[in-house]
Order: structure tokens, then sequence, then C-alpha cells
């Protein structure tokens, strides 16, 4: 099957740097970076 790419993500440096970050602490789901982000998304 071939597959076609409709739309390719664009990561920076600081993007991967901030999700190996958060791959190397071993929280992925419900650590410290989801509670901050949670917590700017409510101010908003």
């Amino acid at each position: 099957m071939n597959v076609i790419p409709i739309i390719r993500p664009f990561l920076g440096a600081e993007e991967a740097a901030a999700a190996s970050e958060a791959i190397a602490s071993g929280w992925v789901a419900q650590g410290p970076r989801v509670a901050e982000f949670e917590r700017n998304f409510a101010a908003r």
C-alpha cells in the first residue's frame, strides 16, 4: 500500500527538545508538563 502524506508536522528544535525531555523523564502522560499545560490553557 502506498502512503500519501497529507499533512506533515513541523517540529522545531525547541519542540523536539521538550518532547525528548518528557520522554527521558518517564512522564509522558499525566506528568508535570501536562499540569503546566493545563494551568496555562485554563488561564486563557
